[in-house]
Order: structure tokens, then C-alpha cells, then sequence
């Protein structure tokens, strides 16, 4: 060791069978709440899992074993918790199952927040890493560990995957597991540069000791450029979607006109334009015996709608329009409806 550098703190070093039996049972019952909060959308459920899950620690002990080039200690690590993370999803997908929950209705926000990761979410876990780290150095600082837990996702996305897969969302379930290795990467990556800040330095006894934290250091960034590459491209596209959602909207809203016409719902995807429309129609007209179409002003042309859009996108498009009637107005009770 250097003279005047921090002692290294043996995170994830020695553990024994006691360890890992309590790091289980806590992660069990971490993916058991985060299952329940996810699927009944409750965010504060949820977040009481993130304080409970242990994971924060074999990630911490990840990038303090890449500083001191511990590369075996480092692969045991990351088996544990990649197992770990297995383990999370199998209980996700067995505790939404044991409910019998109902695979035809209409997945919780919270479960499809975790499914689709972005830069922001890399940033974050940057920072919770940072934080993270400096806490495990400084340990009169260990009343930060709570806020940490919850700035970071680990677990919920995980047993959110679980609930995808259940419900057979395989590619939901790959982009929620995706922001959990985003989460991974970002944390060892800005963990090891903290460790190394703040005074860890390899083990004396290593002889290539340098060597392999250098090793591992290029390792980790490697990493993290390649999901940042890969994050970087998702939300760009999701940019891009969001910015022709509104040119739809606002394509439909002009060829509406003054008619009452709402928007339930927009969706595109490349080529495929999707959308659902709220029609008002005097109350009335309730009991007039006609078409569906009838009841809708004859002014408002549902043949030009595609046309408009592909114009507004400007390129060829599949458009959807579905449709539904919403009957307005006050009912008044004339002479022959009775007392």
C-alpha cells in the first residue's frame, strides 16, 4: 500500500455461508415487494424493495476487486450477482403466477417505465455509483445508503422482466433487464474511479496488480461505451417517435376542425401509425337508428386522415384509425316519458 492511500475496504471478500444465506433472503424478499408494487403500480411498494435489495454491495465489491486487481474475486462477484439477478426474475415471475393474475389486462405504468432505458438512466446510475462508493469509503456517511438504493433501480427492473416474460412480453422483458445492466455497468465503472480517488490502490502482494486494474478499468469502459452507444440509439429513436406522435397530433386536431374530436391514443413506429379517436355526438341522436358513421358529422372526411398524415410525416405510411362514439348533451324529461 502507498503511503498515505485509503485501506481498502474488503467488499464482498471472505463471505461466508451466513453471508450469502442473509443476502438471499433479503433479495427474496426485496423481488416478492418489488413484484406486488410493480404489478398493482404502486411506486411506494416499490421503493421499499429498493431499500430492502442487497445488490448495492457484490456490485460495490465488483469495481473495489477491479482496483486492487482481485480479477478471480471480481469474476466470482459478477457470477453472484448475475445468478442473483436470475433469481430475481424467476421470483417476479412466480409471484405475480402464484396470484393467478390475468394475462389479458393492460400492464401496470410501473412495470412499462423499467422497459425502456435511456441515457438519463445511465447518468443515474453514474451517480448513484459515485455515491455509493464514497459512502462504502467513508462509513460515518453510511446515512446516505438509503438515498442511494433509491436513485438507482436494481431490482425492480428485474422483477419486472420476470412479469413480462409471465405475461409474454420477451422484448419488454429484455428492455427492462437491459436497464438493469446499464445500472451494473454504470455503477462499477463510476464506483472503481471513486475507489481510486479517494486512495484504493491493488494489492501489494500482486505482482501484475497494476497491470490488471488497468485491465479491468479498460474492461469496464469498454462496456460502458458500448451500452451508452446502444442507449444513445434507443433514445434518439424515441426522440424521433415522440416528435412525430405530435406532428399527428396536431395533423388531427386540423383535420378536426371545431368538431369534438379527442385523442385516447397515438402510437408510431416506423411505418405504422396507430391511432384512436373519441367522437362526440349529441345525446339526441341516441336513439337514431343508423349507422355509427352516420352519427358523425359529414364533414369530417375519415378518407383524407391517412393521406394528411403521410403528408405531414412525408412518407408512406400504415395508418389505423380506430374509432369510438361519446354521446353528449343533457337528457330532459319530456311529457310522455312519465313521473
Amino acid at each position: 500500500m502507498r503511503t498515505g492511500a485509503v485501506e481498502p475496504v474488503p467488499i464482498g471478500a471472505g463471505r461466508g455461508f451466513g453471508y450469502w444465506g442473509r443476502f438471499y433472503l433479503l433479495l427474496a424478499i426485496a423481488a416478492i415487494i418489488a413484484s406486488i408494487g410493480l404489478y398493482s403500480d404502486s411506486g411506494a411498494v416499490v421503493i421499499a424493495a429498493m431499500l430492502i435489495a442487497p445488490l448495492m454491495e457484490p456490485i460495490l465489491g465488483i469495481a473495489s476487486s477491479l482496483v486492487q486487481g482481485h480479477l478471480d474475486r471480481v469474476v466470482r462477484l459478477s457470477v453472484a450477482t448475475l445468478f442473483a439477478a436470475v433469481v430475481v426474475i424467476f421470483i417476479g415471475a412466480l409471484t405475480i403466477g402464484g396470484f393467478q393474475a390475468p394475462r389479458g389486462i393492460e400492464l401496470a405504468a410501473e412495470v412499462l417505465a423499467r422497459t425502456d432505458p435511456s441515457l438519463g438512466d445511465l447518468v443515474v446510475a453514474l451517480v448513484a455509483g459515485v455515491a455509493g462508493a464514497y459512502v462504502q469509503m467513508r462509513q460515518k456517511e453510511a446515512g446516505l445508503l438509503p438515498g442511494v438504493a433509491i436513485g438507482v433501480s436494481l431490482v425492480p427492473p428485474l422483477a419486472a422482466a420476470g412479469i413480462l416474460l409471465l405475461f409474454g412480453e420477451p422484448a419488454l422483458a429484455w428492455g427492462a433487464t437491459l436497464l438493469f445492466l446499464t445500472n451494473l455497468a454504470a455503477i462499477v465503472f463510476s464506483a472503481s474511479a471513486v475507489f481510486l480517488v479517494l486512495g484504493m490502490r491493488p494489492a501489494t502482494h500482486l505482482r501484475r496488480g497494476n497491470a490488471r486494474a488497468v485491465a479491468g478499468a479498460g474492461a469496464s469502459i469498454l462496456v460502458v461505451v458500448l451500452i451508452s452507444l446502444h442507449l444513445g440509439v434507443r433514445t434518439a429513436e424515441s426522440l424521433q417517435e415522440a416528435r412525430d406522435e405530435q406532428i399527428v397530433s396536431e395533423t388531427v386536431e386540423a383535420w378536426a376542425g371545431v368538431h369534438p374530436v379527442e385523442i385516447l391514443k397515438i402510437d408510431v413506429e416506423g411505418d405504422l401509425v396507430e391511432l384512436d379517436l373519441l367522437l362526440d355526438v349529441p345525446l339526441a341522436r341516441a336513439n337514431d337508428r343508423v349507422a355509427p358513421g352516420e352519427l358523425v358529422s359529414g364533414e369530417l372526411e375519415f378518407e383524407d386522415l391517412p393521406g394528411r398524415i403521410e403528408a405531414a410525416l412525408q412518407r408512406e405510411l400504415d395508418v389505423r384509425i380506430g374509432g369510438r362514439i361519446r354521446y353528449v348533451g343533457v337528457w330532459e324529461k319530456g311529457p310522455g316519458d312519465g313521473e
